[in-house]
């Protein structure tokens, strides 16, 4: 998260005003009137005004957003890979250990995917909302939900939720069956729960 938002600071600067664009005083935060609007001119802008915090306004709603995202997503992933495995006729062990080339792993990658970014939808609205600076600063995270809700109502905090499940799902999609595919291909397998705990066991008696 330390390079990936600023980074995503300055893609939605320009997704937001508009790349060569000439601003006018209604958007003096982003770069000083009459100036365009470019990867440069925001850079030097917003470290001039706001020094190297400046790029990281969102960094906290950025977490609050990316930390829950990655726990759903893998935790619906592996629990559709287990289930559709199963109904396949794969055998328990073989259900938890995966790999290979299947389009059961793409398949729960999408729905992981599209499902944890479609619940996590409001958490970027205000991160984007932030990162933009269209709402007023050093509001609290109610207060924050409140201001968005009294502009546009709750769907507000839905804006966009389905561009971002249909990119998360083809993402998660592509990563998870890639990731399948390479354990097998590199020979790795993932060690069951009960022999971690043996190893666990035996490894405490030889220190004993």
């Amino acid at each position: 998260s330390l390079v990936f938002v600023p980074k995503e600071y300055l893609k939605q600067q320009m997704q937001a005003y508009g790349t060569g664009k000439i601003v006018s005083s209604s958007v003096a935060p982003l770069v000083p009137s009459g100036q365009r609007v470019t990867v440069g001119n925001v850079i030097k802008h917003t470290f001039r005004t706001h020094g190297i915090k400046g790029f990281y306004y969102s960094y906290k709603s950025t977490l609050m957003r990316n930390i829950p995202s990655a726990v759903l997503r893998f935790v619906i992933y592996e629990e559709f890979k287990l289930r559709w495995m199963k109904r396949q006729g794969a055998t328990d062990e073989k259900a938890y250990q995966g790999g290979g080339l299947s389009p059961i792993f793409f398949l729960s990658g999408a729905v992981a995917g599209a499902c944890a970014s479609g619940l996590m939808t409001p958490m970027d609205v205000i991160k984007t909302r932030i990162a933009t600076h269209t709402i007023p600063p050093n509001l609290s995270l109610q207060q924050t939900i409140s201001f968005i809700a009294s502009e546009n109502g709750m769907k507000g905090l839905w804006a966009g939720a389905r561009a971002r499940m249909v990119w998360s799902g083809a993402f998660s999609a592509v990563g998870f069956g890639t990731f399948e595919a390479a354990k097998t291909l590199l020979g790795v397998k993932d060690v069951p729960m009960e022999e971690t705990e043996v190893r666990g066991v035996n490894d405490r008696r030889l220190i004993d």
